[in-house]
């Protein structure tokens, strides 16, 4: 039977809790490369402190309002105190949040369960690919999240004290969390709340003045930031608040992108909660089979997850970050399943697959160095010698854990405060998932070629064409950034716009190009100049050819000096 006596002795579990947290979220925290979205963040940024408007963000001097504002403002607050804008300050907001939502899980479910089963939970959330992998990036998808789990911990703390204080609060959170990312933080906690709000006709109790008041001053507090922005700057042409409608209103009901089949989520969920998905179907499975017998709060949490799945399933846009949300009620779920006296023989079967799959991965990790020649014989990836060595380490360090849990089979449960027979799985993912974001994805990193290539054509731009760089065919976000430019580059992607530029110019410019775009470029460039760049971005012999007019294969980025002085 599972041990559920809810007591933690002492505060060493919470001392090495937040040690961990700390030492998962925030190790090599700034070493990664900006990656993906992540780049509209770190240059609208940046872009601000250089220009000092707070309320109208530009790439490249363009406007870009598709996100609220308060994500940037949140990064921008870290550079003035840091005094720096780099890859670190970009996700120091995302880490901070992260430890927002963890200690808004461990509390809602010391709040519903037990103590016990609060800190299990966050113990699991710790150990989740998609928590850490989110929290660690720098976007606004952890704020978002720590919001709606701060807000739903708001409501049960304040359930039974209905008022104008309880009132404002929530909204206070709910329509300040929007200003992150989006609307989700007002809908997804109503969404989550409304069951309970149903039962017994609770609901009743909050139609009153004070209510509808707090109501009214959230609403303000979210217009008030977009009213502002569109009043002062007229030649700012994109509108804020009619952009958010678009983005969350119009895209739920009629999507006009990110249209993906409305079974997605049933794909991206187990990704996103890895390597605790076997252990949810379980949870799932037996409290959905045992539901009458369940008390309220444990209903209630299955009901949540459900209904926050549904409600991003039945949107018509879908993106595997948009469901972020349901993780902590995830890991509430799977804390209290463990806690539950139901199906007790079916449940230790649960465990014993979660056990295994992790089992699986500490072996692979452990017989890596047997690994490592396999793959460099067959793709040619030769691994640095630091990520052979942590991933060696990471897998003796979880081989330690089941050499304790051999010996000392209480020992885990003492340190980390939870259940005995999920102290195991749970030591073992924080080691091998948080290891992986933590330390070894420092030195895999380290094959990224793009920031490299951006700096070397700043210095290259500075010093022999007075700063002037355009790009034919497509400008990213990174590579502004990394070239911190101080004017807006011209951006060219047809071919005909390009030869008129040169001809019509009277300077000398840094052309950049991308593969995808040599072969008009091998025309417009002077002639016998595209064979001889002056500055080429790296790519490794592993990796895959992306274009047939790669002169050598081993080209992603290249550079020319063009002098177009007539």
């Amino acid at each position: 039977m599972i041990n559920t006596d809810d007591k933690i002795k002492g505060k060493l579990p919470y001392v090495i809790f937040w040690l961990t947290a700390i030492i998962v979220l925030f190790s090599y925290l700034g070493v990664k490369e900006i990656w993906g979205p992540e780049d509209r963040w770190a240059e609208i940024s940046r872009e601000m402190l250089q220009s000092g408007d707070y309320f109208h963000p530009t790439i490249n001097g363009e406007p870009y309002f598709d996100k609220p504002l308060l994500s940037y403002w949140l990064i921008v607050a870290t550079a003035k105190v840091t005094g720096r804008m780099d890859e670190w300050t970009l996700r120091f907001p995302s880490v901070i949040a992260g430890l927002l939502a963890l200690w808004g899980t461990i509390k809602l479910g010391q709040k519903l369960f037990s103590e016990r089963a609060g800190l299990t939970a966050g113990w699991v959330l710790l150990g989740t690919y998609g928590f850490i992998f989110w929290a660690r990036t720098g976007e606004a998808d952890m704020e978002n999240l720590a919001a709606i789990v701060l807000a739903v911990l708001w409501y049960w703390m304040r359930r039974d004290k209905p008022g104008f204080v309880s009132y404002l609060v929530f909204y206070l959170i709910c329509f300040v969390g929007a200003h992150t990312k989006g609307m989700a933080t007002i809908a997804v906690p109503m969404v989550i709340v409304l069951p309970d709000l149903l039962r017994e006709k609770r609901w009743v109790k909050y139609l009153s003045v004070s209510n509808f008041l707090a109501l009214g001053i959230g609403l303000a507090i979210y217009f008030v930031p977009f009213i502002y922005a569109d009043n002062t700057n007229a030649d700012y042409p994109s509108t804020g608040l009619r952009l958010a409608i678009k983005e969350n209103i119009t895209r739920y009901f009629k999507p006009y992108d990110h249209k993906e089949p409305f079974w997605v989520y049933f794909y991206y969920l187990p990704r996103l909660f890895f390597p605790w998905t076997i252990l949810l179907v379980g949870a799932l499975w037996t409290c959905c089979e045992n539901f009458k017998k369940l008390d309220w709060p444990t209903k209630w949490i299955l009901i949540a997850n459900i209904m926050v799945f549904m409600f991003f399933t039945l949107s018509g846009s879908r993106r595997q970050y948009y469901i972020l949300p349901i993780l902590p009620f995830c890991g509430l779920l799977v804390s209290q399943y463990l806690t539950v006296e139901l199906k007790e023989k079916s449940k230790q079967t649960f465990i014993n697959i979660q056990n295994g799959v992790l089992t699986f991965i500490l072996i692979a990790e452990m017989h890596s160095p047997l690994i490592w020649p396999v793959l460099e014989k067959r793709s040619g990836f030769v691994a640095p010698t630091e990520l052979k060595w942590m991933t060696f380490i990471i897998g003796a360090l979880a081989l330690g854990v089941l050499i304790l849990n051999r010996y000392r089979p209480g020992a885990g449960a003492r340190i980390t405060g939870t259940q005995q027979p999920l102290a195991k799985p749970v030591i073992l993912s924080v080691i091998l998932i948080g290891g992986f974001f933590a330390f070894q994805q420092k030195p895999i990193d380290s094959f990224r070629t793009l920031k490299d290539f951006s700096i070397e054509a700043k210095v290259l731009s500075e010093e022999q064409t007075d700063g002037n760089v355009v790009v034919f065919g497509g400008l990213s976000g990174k590579m502004l950034f990394h070239m911190e430019a101080t004017e807006k580059v011209p951006n060219i992607i047809n071919e005909t716009e390009m030869q008129e530029f040169l001809d019509n110019t009277d300077k000398t410019w840094l052309v950049i190009s991308s593969s995808y775009y040599y072969k008009p470029l091998e025309y417009i460039l002077p002639e016998g100049m595209f064979t001889k760049p002056v500055l080429r971005e790296k790519v490794h012999d592993w990796e895959k050819e992306g274009n047939d007019w790669k002169t050598d294969g081993k080209e992603k980025n290249r550079a020319w000096i063009v002098n177009s002085k007539k």
